[in-house]
């Protein structure tokens, strides 16, 4: 069977003693990976939002980054 690698997870971890520091970081962090996955997608974006900071953040980014309405 044609098995395909849906993504690598890394295990890299980051700290700082610097709460901005911090922050920069994981915002680059989560940018790269919104913009990894969904930069070859020629279909429409969806999006569920549970009410989590997670699930905002990612909603939030793929807005800014793709012209094209959230479903």
């Amino acid at each position: 069977s044609d098995k395909q690698k849906y993504f690598e997870f890394s295990t890299e971890k980051f700290s700082s003693s610097n709460l901005d520091e911090y922050f920069v970081k994981y915002e680059q962090k989560v940018k790269k990976a919104i913009l990894e996955r969904f930069k070859d997608s020629n279909h429409p974006i969806g999006s569920e939002i549970s009410g989590g900071i997670d699930s905002s953040t990612v909603t939030s980014y793929i807005a800014k980054f793709f012209d094209q309405p959230l479903t």
